[in-house]
């Protein structure tokens, strides 16, 4: 699994970048055999003025889940980059499931003889 950290309006923090890396070998590593490439991207919207202006991007592509991506805004770099970490895990586990699951494709019509 290829992880890339990008940052957009603000200055790249190596300290973000562990941060980014570490929550998503913990939350994405039991699914890592679906996943071919990860990209977080942190971005400060607003610049200086303050609020809800740190949105965090996390995109997956991979052969079972195709290309997946959720989008976070928070106040803080690290807890945006939690918050979207934690909803692509769940995004990716319901993908499979539903890729697992016996799809229905044909009703069944019974034709009065």
């Amino acid at each position: 699994m290829n992880i890339d950290v990008r940052f957009r309006g603000m200055a790249p923090s190596e300290v973000l970048r562990e941060h980014a890396t570490r929550k998503v070998l913990w939350h994405l590593g039991r699914v890592a055999g679906a996943i071919d490439s990860v990209v977080v991207r942190i971005e400060d919207v607003n610049g200086p003025k303050g609020g809800l202006d740190i949105r965090c991007q996390v995109s997956v592509r991979g052969p079972l889940v195709g290309w997946l991506t959720v989008e976070g805004v928070d106040t803080t770099p690290s807890s945006g980059i939690d918050g979207a970490v934690d909803r692509m895990a769940r995004t990716i586990v319901r993908e499979l499931d539903r890729a697992r699951a016996p799809r229905r494709h044909e009703r069944f019509f019974w034709k009065a003889s």
